[in-house]
C-alpha cells in the first residue's frame, strides 16, 4: 500500500475558501479507479501543517496512473497551490512491522523493497513542496 500524503496551510484568513473550492473538486478527485481511500484530516492545534490529505493506493503504480491523469494534475498542479498557503508532499509505504500476529523473521509481503523509482509528482516550485 504506497500513501501520497500532502500537507497544505490555509492561506491567511482563507480557511473558508479553500473548503468550498475542496468540495467543488472533490468528486474529480475520488472517481479514478486507481484511488483506493482519500481521507483528509484538520490539525487540532493551531500549528503548520493546517490540513493533511492522503491519497491511498494499492500499489505505486496505480498512484503514477492516477497522477498523470489530466484532470488531477489540473487539480493538484495548478488549483491547490491557487487555494493554498504552503504544500509538503510525502510519499509512504505500509510496512508490517506493528501489524499483530507476525512471527520474528516473518517478512509480510506488503514490507518487501520496492525497487527504486522516480517519484510520480516531480516537485518544480522553489522550496514549498507544491506539485508542479
Amino acid at each position: 500500500m504506497i500513501k501520497y500524503v500532502y500537507e497544505i496551510d490555509y492561506p491567511p484568513r482563507g480557511k473558508h475558501a479553500y473548503l468550498a473550492w475542496v468540495r467543488s473538486i472533490a468528486d474529480t478527485l475520488q472517481a479514478p479507479v486507481e484511488l483506493r481511500r482519500l481521507a483528509s484530516f484538520d490539525n487540532v492545534f493551531p500549528k503548520t501543517p493546517n490540513r493533511v490529505v492522503e491519497f491511498t493506493f494499492d500499489a505505486p503504480q496505480d498512484a503514477v496512473r492516477y497522477f498523470a491523469r489530466e484532470e488531477i494534475m489540473l487539480i493538484l498542479q495548478q488549483q491547490l497551490p491557487a487555494h493554498s498557503a504552503n504544500i509538503v508532499i510525502k510519499v509512504l509505504q505500509l510496512r508490517g512491522d506493528y501489524k499483530k500476529g507476525i512471527s520474528p523473521g516473518r517478512i509480510p509481503a506488503y514490507d518487501q523493497e520496492l525497487p527504486a523509482r522516480e517519484p510520480a509528482v516531480n516537485d518544480r516550485s522553489a522550496g514549498t513542496g507544491a506539485p508542479g
